[in-house]
């Protein structure tokens, strides 16, 4: 399986640098939301689950040590986090991984050698086993973006994978229209209420071919909800 679905929430409070950042990883297949502060980091913390976190230490509104240990914090988002900064002391680099980063990279840095660090912290097998989610008889890597029914690897379009990850890591709670827009956004495709629509039609048939124990519903005007069939009100 590729990265197509490996997504990458990134800290960088200079946009330049910032957008050069997302489109070498986006180029690589990774799904990158940028934040430029730690308000806009927050937002999309959480508001989507990511597989992997880049972040800069040197922050407008606040100090990327403590952001790093924000994240430590929320146990639903284990994901691996990369410290990328400017700050190369002996002492700085200590502090970073003390905070619990699996990772710390000082600038100026080859992009290669970013990548080469990605994609060694994406193949820990430790945070396959932090990232289970289940739902009704469906399991989810996050690490990875991969889901299984009774030990297989169900096999889905890219968009319907990405929806329905996005799905199980909110089950149970209401997954608005517009989270789905902007998650599926950061892969490049157009997306139109109508798409979406269409999307979840697909991934209903999908999941609708063997007896998973979920129930997606549709909240009429609002969003869709994931939930463990045992958990359905009739």
């Amino acid at each position: 399986m590729g990265v197509s679905t490996m997504r990458t929430l990134l800290l960088e409070d200079n946009e330049r640098s910032g957008s050069l950042l997302r489109g070498h990883l986006g180029r690589e297949g990774y799904v990158v939301d940028l934040a430029t502060t730690v308000a806009e980091f927050r937002e999309h913390l959480m508001s989507i689950a990511h597989d992997l976190y880049i972040i800069d230490l040197g922050l407008p509104d606040g100090d990327g040590i403590d952001v790093v240990q924000e994240v430590r914090r929320r146990r639903d988002r284990p994901g691996p986090i990369l410290i990328v900064t400017a700050r190369t002391s002996i002492s700085d680099k200590v502090a970073g991984l003390d905070s619990r980063a699996d990772d710390y990279l000082c600038k100026p840095f080859h992009i290669d050698e970013l990548l080469a660090r990605v994609r060694a912290l994406l193949r820990r097998p430790i945070r396959m086993a932090e990232n289970r989610v289940v739902v009704g008889s469906l399991i989810l890597h996050s690490a990875t973006g991969e889901i299984f029914y009774n030990g297989e690897q169900i096999k889905l379009r890219p968009s319907e994978r990405q929806l329905l990850a996005l799905l199980i890591r909110r089950s149970g709670r209401l997954v608005p229209k517009s989270l789905i827009e902007d998650s599926l956004k950061g892969s490049d495709q157009i997306v139109t209420q109508n798409a979406i629509e269409k999307l979840v039609s697909r991934l209903r048939k999908s999941l609708g071919h063997e007896d998973m124990g979920v129930n997606l519903r549709t909240v009429r005007g609002d969003g869709y909800i994931l939930e463990a069939a045992d958990r359905i009100d009739h």
